[in-house]
This record gives C-alpha cells, sequence and structure tokens, in this order.
C-alpha cells in the first residue's frame, strides 16, 4: 500500500510539474532539461507525438520566455502531429517517426519511401545518396519498425554528413553530383581563362601593331626628310658652282678686254710686208726691201712709197731699186701675198670667245 501510494504521489507531482511556475524553473536549466520539459508537454498536454528529436532540440535551444507562448508555439510546429495540434499522424510527412508512425503507412509503398526518407534525415542524421535504391528497399521494406531502423541504418544508399562522393547510376563517367559540379565549374573557369588570355593577346597585338605603324611612319618621315636635306643640298652646291662658273666667266670676260683692244689696235695700222713678182718684197709703207749683194745683178724694179720722193716735193715718189729676185732668206713661192690686216685677229676673236659666251648661257640654265 505505501508503494502503491508513493507512485501516485510521483505522478501527480508530474502532472504538478508542467505549468507555468515549473517552465519558469526549468529555463534555467540546461538544454537536455528544458527538451524534456517541451516533449512532456507535447504528449500529455497536447497529446500529441514528436516526429523529429533535432528539430525538438533546436525548439529547446530557443525555448520561448513564458508557459503560454510554449504552448501556443508548439501547437504549430511542423514536426509535432496528433491531439490538439490538428495534423494527422496517418500522413508520411507528419507521422511520428516511431513504431506507430511506421504502422501507419505501411500499407502504401510511396509513403514508406516518404516516411524511410524522414527516418534518414530527421532520425539517423544520414543523407540519401541513391534515391533509386531506397524506392526499391521501401517497396520491400519489413513490416518490424526496429528491423527496418536497423536496415536503414546500414544501407549502402545512405550515408552520414558531410558524405563522401559516391558513384551515382546514371551519371555520365560515373561521377557523383557533386563532381560533376566541380568539373563544370572547372570548365567554365578555364573557359573564362581562355577568354581573357584571348584579350591580353588582343590587346598585346593592337600595341604591337600600333608601336610599328608608329614606327614605319617615323621610318618614313626621316627618309622624307632626308630626301628632302638632300635636295637642297644638292641645290645649293649647284647654285654655288654656277656662281663660280659666273664669277670664272666673269674673270676672263675682264682678262679678254685689253686682248680686244689690242686687235683693235692692231687691225687699224697695217703691218708685215709683201710680195709681188714685179716689184719683189715691199713693206707695209710701200719702201723696197733691200736685196743680198748675190741678187744685185738682177732687174731693178720700183716700189712706190709714200714717203716724200727724191723729186724734192710731197707726193708720190720713187725708191731705191729693188732687185726681182727674192732674197735667200725669204722662202715664200712666188705667187703669194699675204696681208696682216685686223680680219685675221677678229676671226680668230670669234671662234674664241663665242664658244665661251655660249658656255657660260648653258651652264647658267642649268
Amino acid at each position: 500500500m505505501a508503494a502503491l501510494a508513493l507512485l501516485l504521489l510521483s505522478l501527480v507531482q508530474a502532472e504538478a510539474s508542467l505549468d507555468a511556475q515549473a517552465y519558469a524553473d526549468v529555463l534555467s536549466q540546461p538544454t537536455e532539461e528544458k527538451e524534456a520539459f517541451v516533449e512532456g508537454v507535447v504528449t500529455k498536454t497536447l497529446h500529441g507525438f514528436v516526429l523529429s528529436d533535432s528539430s525538438l532540440q533546436d525548439f529547446a535551444e530557443h525555448a520561448p520566455p513564458t508557459y503560454d507562448l510554449l504552448v501556443g508555439q508548439l501547437k504549430i510546429q511542423p514536426w509535432i502531429c496528433g491531439g490538439d495540434t490538428g495534423r494527422l499522424c496517418s500522413a508520411p510527412a507528419t507521422a511520428p517517426l516511431n513504431a506507430q508512425g511506421w504502422q501507419g503507412v505501411y500499407s502504401d509503398p510511396a509513403s514508406r519511401l516518404i516516411f524511410a526518407r524522414r527516418v534518414a534525415m530527421e532520425r539517423l542524421d544520414k543523407e540519401v545518396v541513391n534515391a533509386t535504391e531506397l524506392e526499391a528497399w521501401a517497396r520491400t521494406a519489413p513490416q518490424d519498425f526496429e528491423t527496418a531502423l536497423g536496415e536503414l541504418k546500414d544501407a549502402p544508399f545512405l550515408c552520414s554528413w558531410p558524405c563522401p562522393d559516391q558513384e551515382v547510376p546514371g551519371m555520365e563517367g560515373g561521377m557523383t553530383e557533386s563532381q560533376r559540379r566541380q568539373v563544370f565549374v572547372g570548365e567554365l573557369a578555364f573557359a573564362c581563362l581562355c577568354l581573357l588570355v584571348a584579350l591580353l593577346v588582343l590587346i598585346a597585338g593592337a600595341m604591337v601593331y600600333a608601336d610599328r605603324r608608329g614606327a614605319s611612319k617615323h621610318a618614313e618621315g626621316v627618309a622624307s626628310k632626308k630626301k628632302d636635306l638632300e635636295e637642297i643640298i644638292e641645290r645649293r652646291l649647284r647654285e654655288e658652282r654656277n656662281v663660280e662658273h659666273q664669277a670664272a666667266l666673269r674673270a676672263m670676260a675682264q682678262k679678254m678686254v685689253p686682248m680686244q683692244s689690242q686687235v683693235a689696235s692692231a687691225s687699224a695700222q697695217p703691218m708685215g710686208y709683201g710680195y709681188m713678182p714685179a716689184q719683189g718684197y715691199y713693206s707695209a709703207q710701200g719702201s723696197a726691201m733691200p736685196m743680198p749683194p748675190a741678187q744685185q745683178g738682177a732687174r731693178a724694179v720700183y716700189t712706190p712709197s709714200y714717203s716724200p720722193g727724191n723729186s724734192g716735193h710731197g707726193g708720190l715718189g720713187q725708191s731705191a731699186p729693188l732687185m726681182a729676185s727674192r732674197p735667200a732668206e725669204y722662202q715664200a713661192p712666188d705667187v703669194f701675198s699675204v696681208s696682216c690686216s685686223a680680219a685675221p685677229f677678229s676671226f680668230l676673236f670669234f671662234w674664241v670667245a663665242a664658244p665661251l659666251k655660249m658656255g657660260s648661257l648653258f651652264f647658267q640654265g642649268h
């Protein structure tokens, strides 16, 4: 009797502990104490079921400050079903993750698949890496919940988070989804790098082309300036040569002036000698030239003289007779007459001065 009384007293104290005062005391306790108090409120006050232990733990860590807020928030939590929550626990998405929830969804293979996925993620903290194998397991899953839970713990299509990369059937090259994403990111990065390199090469080519074009234009400009400078130098040299030539011509002309005056004076005064068969040799004044003694016996001829004559009055007179034969020192032919006048010198001046003048005009034109 005493033992039964103690049991009833503990039950009453347990019921009495789920109130506002007890909740105020629990708020200062560790997370485990708050988690047990929240689960007791769900099962005893709301008459519901907890569908996810991890969700219960997160809620307990951030529990509201008052008991009324606690009850109000628990009624709308998606990880609670049944009782006063208004959500049926027979639905695979809301059924409790226990034997009762498993029996409620076992009749439908699709519901078993959803329930098994929830068990793997929320109760076992595992990730599904092969949905095809999970679906095949759900079609032949055992009815006993503990047996099904044991098979799910050791199933190859589940892995603990974070999962190592595993091959996914149907993927190209047997790669996992994560590997495929990594390959895609690598290919994208490589394409961007190639595009950047091509852009840099294009910019460098444009810069080199611009430099070469500028260098070519500079070389053309230098060549043009050099050519212009050469033409200027050649023109100046030609002008200097023309100036020197003109100076030489002027100097030559100045030297020719005395010669021309001498030629003119010579042409005004007859000079030289002449020879006639009847008279023999005579001077320009018409006086007879002396003959050698060897020719004194020859016939004598008289030559006119322009000096005062022997008769004692002015005018023509007769000079001393000359021998008809020519002296030995003169070897001129018998019939010959030389007249030394201005004509030969004028002729010589024409053939010397005229070419010089024509040459001067030719150089001035060039």
